[in-house]
């Protein structure tokens, strides 16, 4: 017991600081809370090796000095990867701190435009697809976001058609017209059934049955007038063009 300890104050101390000072030139300004960064599992084994090297050349070969003099040799190469490493991270803080980024900005959305590179992103701050990036939704979701800023606040749908319109979506607003915008047609047959009552996929004999109903009491001779009466009737003959038959 008393031969191993001046061995392990003399040898393995020294050599544990080696390696402590070792380790942290090398991993210095590692982010090394990502835990699959590749940079940091490069080093963590370059620094194991250095380890096993020095204590296979004190317990198999033998050869204490060899051991002590892989790790001074060593530092100063680790010494200068720590330099290198700190000069990249300074060159990209100073880039980010003099690239300009203009924002555009409301209680919905936010949008980001390099002014160096003309490139955009942001994120969504209220409705549907609150807490998502722009860079992620889809092309019909972005649409189906523009269509409900539309209806909500038409500041948050000007930048996001800004955004749409930076986009290789080019023909992004045709898709929109097809997507949200009716038709004259569309338009008045919604509004024949809303006048008969009936909801889409009426009957004929729905739709007879409604003007029935309705011209028993909107008919001028009951106490009805001639606008609504033949509004009724007119909704009557736009719906029976296009009906569906009745299923016996």
């Amino acid at each position: 017991m008393s031969a191993i300890l001046p061995l392990a104050w003399d040898t393995l101390l020294p050599l544990g600081l080696i390696q402590a000072v070792a380790c942290y030139l090398i991993l210095k300004g590692v982010p090394w809370r990502r835990k699959y960064y590749p940079e940091l599992w490069i080093r963590g084994a370059v620094w194991a090796a250095l380890v096993a090297g020095q204590y296979w050349c004190i317990f198999f070969v033998h050869e204490t000095p060899a051991a002590f003099g892989v790790g001074v040799l060593a530092l100063p190469v680790f010494m200068r990867l720590a330099q290198n490493t700190d000069l990249a991270h300074r060159r990209a803080q100073q880039q980010s701190v003099t690239t300009a980024t203009n924002k555009l900005e409301t209680e919905y959305v936010l949008l980001r435009v390099n002014a160096n590179t003309r490139t955009m992103n942001g994120e969504v701050r209220r409705g549907t697809f609150a807490g998502m990036h722009l860079e992620q939704l889809a092309a019909d979701d972005l649409l189906d976001l523009l269509a409900e800023l539309r209806r909500s606040d038409k500041r948050s749908a000007d930048i996001i058609m800004t955004y749409l319109d930076h986009t290789a979506l080019d023909d992004w607003r045709a898709r929109y017209r097809a997507r949200f915008t009716k038709t004259k047609e569309q338009m008045a047959r919604e509004e024949a059934l809303s006048i008969l009552g009936l909801k889409e996929g009426a009957t004929t004999d729905d739709i007879k049955a409604a003007h029935r109903r309705l011209m028993a009491r909107l008919h001028p001779d009951t106490g009805g007038t001639d606008y609504l009466a033949a509004k009724v009737n007119m909704a009557k003959d736009l719906l029976l063009e296009h009906s569906q038959p009745t299923v016996s």
